[in-house]
């Protein structure tokens, strides 16, 4: 398996600039020199994908893997057509009120995240794959944009992705001093037909 080609919120808290970005002032792009950012633990997170409609019509789907303080895991997604991860699919696609306070919106390019249940949260990871059989993740100019609440945004492209490429580890949520640390990733997974991504995501980033 192929593995990756390259090596958030109401009030922004203590930031230290050559690391952290403040969201304050409008959107912020997290980049590799100043790749997180630093939220209190309160309202709802939601990271979208754009452009949500040429994305969509792609087959391109976000999801989320949990793991949770004790001990559970699970993804959130779109059902799966195949049960090669049946296991995995325990979360479907997720509540706000309830275990694991993570949900996808009914078109899959988006995820919310329940802010305030921040003390349950081990790791969060948002990602975007490719449905099985549909084109690699090249075309429109794609990108995450993480929102919670007005003049809180931050950026991250999805603009250099490998050819071909049929996942993207997009970025990490976990606690941090005072309140969350969104990190960001942007690892690439080469597309290859019947690759269940989520399994290699869950391996790579620890939450099988």
């Amino acid at each position: 398996m192929d593995g990756a080609d390259r090596h958030a919120p109401r009030k922004a808290i203590r930031l230290t600039p050559a690391l952290f970005k403040a969201a304050a002032d409008g959107p912020v792009t997290l980049s590799e020199t100043a790749p997180s950012a630093r939220t209190e633990a309160r309202g709802v997170l939601r990271m979208t994908l754009r452009p949500a409609d040429l994305l969509a019509g792609a087959g391109v789907a976000a999801g989320c893997l949990v793991r949770t303080r004790d001990g559970r895991t699970g993804v959130v997604r779109l059902p799966s057509r195949g049960g090669a991860d049946r296991a995995a699919d325990a979360a479907g696609t997720g509540a706000l009120d309830a275990w694991p306070f993570v949900a996808l919106t009914d078109d899959g390019t988006a995820v919310d995240v329940a802010l305030g249940r921040a003390d349950r949260f081990e790791r969060l990871l948002f990602y975007a794959d490719v449905a099985q059989g549909a084109a690699d993740f090249r075309g429109p100019a794609a990108e995450a944009v993480f929102t919670a609440g007005p003049g809180r945004t931050w950026r991250i492209p999805l603009d250099s992705a490998p050819a071909p490429a049929g996942a993207c580890a997009v970025a990490l949520l976990v606690p941090g001093p005072g309140g969350l640390e969104l990190r960001r990733e942007v690892r690439w997974y080469r597309a290859k037909w019947r690759t269940s991504y989520r399994r290699v995501l869950a391996r790579d980033y620890r939450f099988a």
